[in-house]
């Protein structure tokens, strides 16, 4: 018998796996690729790795960060396509008055029309634009931005849709 009190390690049989792991993984004698040990110009150390450098049994180059770059450029895009559209509306809102005044009601009515369909149109542009670049990785500040001031504008012709709607029901 054996006393508790003393301990008596076991030396690990040749070929017996630890305990855990499963059918010789990882492997006791691992062998390094040449290419594992070869020095690249600028490496600080071996092994060091370089976007673009492939990894051993990647066989695909790596993939590089333009998604950031494109992402913050849609948004980007979003925001102008939002201020233009906004500008232009803001513009027709204070020409209105003066095409009123004159006897200019069937210019007023088709100005309005026109400047209204494009209008609409750059903001459903910045809307699907802003989604498509808060979808990405990167900057979304600008993307965000403009989903807010073309859902704005969205939420503005609905308001005006339905108060036209509403509007001829007490008659």
């Amino acid at each position: 018998m054996t006393d508790p009190h003393q301990q008596h390690p076991q030396a690990p049989q040749p070929g017996a796996q630890p305990a855990g792991q499963p059918h010789g993984y990882p492997p006791q004698n691992h062998q390094y690729s040449p290419h594992q040990s070869q020095q690249y110009e600028g490496q600080q150390y071996q092994g060091q790795q370089y976007q673009g450098q492939q990894y051993q049994g990647q066989g695909y180059p790596a993939a590089p960060s333009a998604p950031r770059a494109a992402a913050g450029a849609l948004g980007r895009i979003a925001f102008i396509i939002a201020l233009v559209a906004l500008g232009i509306r803001l513009l027709s809102t204070l020409l209105t008055p003066f095409l009123y005044t004159g006897d200019y009601f069937g210019v007023m009515m088709g100005f309005t029309s026109v400047v209204g369909f494009i209008v609409f149109l750059g903001n459903a542009g910045a809307l699907a634009v802003g989604i498509i670049a808060l979808r990405r990785s990167g900057p979304h500040l600008p993307a965000a931005i403009a989903v807010g001031l073309a859902g704005a504008s969205f939420v503005g012709y609905l308001a005006t849709g339905l108060s036209g709607v509403f509007s001829w029901l007490p008659y």
